[in-house]
């Protein structure tokens, strides 16, 4: 199966380069096109885990059947630095509460300039704490270590 897939890749992609990079090309042309059309609402109602409809839809569900939702790529503006904003990871438990949350060291380029912890190293450990378990949080659950 696998010699057959392989072959089949030769013989569509690798024998006409030109046209499958004129393909790419294409996509990537169509895709910027559309990117000036792309808005980011960077407004403090909308930076704030509490606000998100999605969150709260995770809650709701977290809550109905007694999981542990794990999800990521969050915009959140914190209190500590009004004036960042930082993308973040969160767990929420069993009983729709948000259990842990992480603001991630590496930013997604599609976001913009968010900020890392590392970008303000200093101010934000003086805030949030410059140890391990700080820096990368785990939770003990009766299911195992989650982060």
């Amino acid at each position: 199966m696998t010699s057959r897939l392989f072959r089949a890749y030769c013989r569509l992609v690798l024998r006409h380069p030109l046209f499958w990079l004129a393909a790419v090309g294409a996509l990537c042309a169509v895709a910027a096109w559309q990117a000036t059309d792309f808005k980011l609402d960077a407004s403090a109602e909308s930076l704030t885990l509490e606000n998100d409809q999605a969150l709260e839809y995770y809650r709701e569900i977290a809550k109905q059947y007694g999981l542990y939702i794990c999800g990521g790529g969050l915009v959140e503006n914190v209190p500590e630095f009004p004036d960042r904003w930082f993308n973040t990871n969160f767990i929420v438990g069993p009983t729709g509460e948000v259990v842990l949350k992480y603001h991630k060291w590496h930013i997604n380029a599609s976001l913009g300039l968010g900020t890392s912890p590392h970008d303000i190293f200093d101010e934000y450990t003086k805030h949030f704490g410059g140890g391990i378990k700080d820096l990368f949080p785990v939770i003990d659950t009766e299911i195992g270590k989650l982060g």
